[in-house]
């Protein structure tokens, strides 16, 4: 797996960032990104472009890794469930 550099600067529709620099390939970008516009927008509101501008990858990528937005979705409230136990 490739390691890239994500910079979260600014707000990208909607869904709040951060300033710091997380080395992380594009899988672990995705679930980052699809956690905070969840918490943010919540289930319904939350798109695919939301997802991919927060994650500052390609809307291709959720695709490539997960298929379609709701198993994204589905394994970050999983994440996310086992970050709250």
């Amino acid at each position: 797996m490739r390691v890239r550099r994500m910079y979260y600067t600014s707000v990208l529709h909607g869904c709040a960032t951060s300033e710091y620099t997380v080395p992380m390939g594009n899988r672990e970008a995705l679930l980052i990104g699809a956690k905070r516009c969840l918490f943010e927008r919540g289930y319904a509101r939350t798109t695919a472009r939301d997802i991919a501008a927060a994650a500052g990858v390609s809307l291709a990528a959720i695709g490539y890794h997960f298929g379609t937005k709701e198993k994204l979705l589905t394994e970050a409230l999983m994440l996310a469930i086992g970050d709250c136990e």
